[in-house]
């Protein structure tokens, strides 16, 4: 498993994504604390964002509080 992954500052420009959208890299401080916190909001927090195209996302107020998470980011995930 090891010997096959990598991080993903490795594989993505990290600096340019993140002008963009927030970027939490795994097991930083500021991970722990949005996950913590999107558990404490339970459902308010969470929603199930499948087949949610992206300007759906920016445009619709109901997902702006929402703690997204991209599973497809990486084939490790």
């Amino acid at each position: 498993w090891t010997e096959n992954s990598c991080a993903m500052d490795s594989l993505y420009d990290m600096d340019l994504i993140s002008k963009t959208v927030p970027v939490i890299l795994d097991n930083s401080k500021t991970w722990h604390y949005v996950l913590t916190r999107s558990m404490k909001l339970g459902e308010r927090g969470v929603r199930h964002v499948e087949g949610v195209t992206r300007a759906e996302l920016r445009d619709n107020k109901a997902y702006s509080t929402l703690f997204l998470i991209n599973h497809t980011a990486s084939p490790l995930s």
